[in-house]
């Protein structure tokens, strides 16, 4: 729970739990589609190959005014594969109220199992009480013809005997029902703690956010079936944010704990550029920057976590950080050792890298002085705070740089450029550039 006094704003978060395909990531799918036709909120979401969720998919939702507190809650999900439990203990982060979405499928009982289990863990690791956090369950896929019975559920997986709701999320069924149920669980769990909050009597809060569904009931009851059960693409024109799929490559035993550190980095990063989603007047560029930048660390991640091979990921390196920063000039250079000109591994948009091209005396280069300082710089005065004043035609046309060492032992140096008509660099760039050098260091020196 965040609270605004400024804008007077209640922030609840809600985690979507759940095996992988249980249908976590269609559940906030529909919601977007039933209770936000017009895209006014956008929904963030980045799937794999297979259709598969790597960090997270966040939905923004404005429930409306409580108690005359303005209630927004941020729906998430986890990704629900076995080997991205790290992700799923740092998404839980905070978490106000859990939805466990079980998949009804008959061969998908023991992966249910297994997730109650990571779920308890999760939370634990945490700070947060697998026995008191608002809870509640979803059993998917009811359209299976073969699906468990729901008492079967219930008595496997609902130790705590909380609401549990049958659902079709592909189809909409059960779907703002259960949205609904958790809102009404977390809020009251808030009010019981935190009386100052919502001011008004707890009984109250269920008919409030009753009231505040009802507006959702014709498109509810009008929702399109959808035959099946494999994940329909969402309407053309809806603001869902899709990225095209991605390559995965399943990590092997001895990369495991360094793709954990790796997915860590990454996900870090992206809950934080989320929460500026949430909250920030300027959504739609932060909704791009966000759109790219997941992408661009996806991409990182996935190879950085089965690769060691060092002249492949720099080179991947700066072109996931253009990418990410949505720039066309930068380069990845080598130290090629004292005095020397940095060795150009990868150019991108010059013939050269700039700084690498500018002499120092006893330095070697503008570019080895800074891979020399080893602390990551951003600066709008290239010729001014790096050149002693001086011009050369080697940056001529650039407004600003970006430079980041990579590892402990300035090994190497990313390089990104702001040209005339790019847009003005920001410290959120830098940590953008450092995150992606910090993947790139961990990968090669471990």
């Amino acid at each position: 729970m965040q609270l605004s006094s400024t804008e007077k704003a209640l922030y609840v978060k809600l985690v979507y739990y759940g095996p992988g395909l249980s249908g976590k990531t269609t559940n906030l799918e529909t919601l977007h589609r039933l209770t936000d036709p017009d895209a006014k909120q956008p929904m963030v979401s980045l799937k794999t190959s297979g259709d598969r969720t790597l960090f997270f998919d966040l939905l923004p939702f404005d429930l409306g005014k409580l108690y005359g507190m303005d209630v927004r809650l941020k729906l998430y999900t986890v990704p629900g594969q076995i080997h991205y439990d790290t992700t799923r203990k740092q998404v839980l982060a905070g978490a106000d109220g859990v939805v466990f979405v079980a998949d009804s499928a008959p061969d998908r009982r023991d992966a249910n199992k297994n997730m109650i289990r990571y779920l308890k863990n999760n939370l634990q690791s945490n700070g947060l009480d697998p026995e008191t956090i608002p809870l509640v369950f979803q059993w998917n896929k009811r359209d299976l013809p073969d699906a468990m019975p729901v008492e079967q559920m219930n008595a496997e997986l609902n130790w705590r005997g909380v609401p549990a709701l049958e659902a079709i999320a592909t189809r909409g069924d059960g779907v703002i029902e259960t949205f609904k149920e958790i809102t009404v669980l977390t809020l009251e769990e808030i009010a019981s703690r935190s009386g100052s909050v919502l001011a008004g009597p707890v009984g109250s809060i269920r008919a409030k956010v009753e009231q505040a569904f009802a507006r959702f009931a014709p498109a509810a009851a009008a929702a399109p079936a959808k035959a099946g059960r494999t994940r329909a693409a969402p309407p053309a024109g809806t603001g869902y944010v899709h990225e095209a799929p991605l390559e995965t490559a399943a990590p092997n035993a001895d990369s495991s704990s360094e793709l954990d550190e790796l997915l860590k980095q990454a996900v870090e990063a992206n809950l934080k550029m989320s929460e500026k989603l949430v909250a920030g007047p300027d959504r739609d560029v932060l909704l791009a920057r966000a759109r790219r930048e997941r992408k661009a660390l996806a991409r990182l991640v996935q190879i950085a976590g089965v690769s060691r091979e060092p002249i492949a990921l720099y080179k991947l390196a700066l072109s996931s950080a253009l990418a990410g920063l949505d720039l066309s000039v930068g380069s990845a250079l080598l130290n090629a050792g004292p005095g020397q000109p940095l060795k150009e591994i990868a150019v991108s948009g010059r013939d050269a890298d700039p700084l690498n091209s500018v002499l120092s005396p006893g330095i070697g280069s503008v570019a080895s002085g800074l891979l020399e300082r080893g602390q990551p710089l951003l600066t709008h005065d290239i010729e001014g705070e790096l050149m002693f004043g001086q011009s050369h035609e080697a940056v001529a046309g650039l407004r600003a740089v970006l430079s980041c060492p990579v590892g402990r032992s300035k090994a190497g140096l990313l390089l990104a450029y702001a040209g005339p008509r790019d847009r003005d660099l920001e410290p959120d760039d830098l940590e953008f550039l450092g995150l992606v050098a910090g993947i790139v260091a961990l990968a090669v020196e471990s």
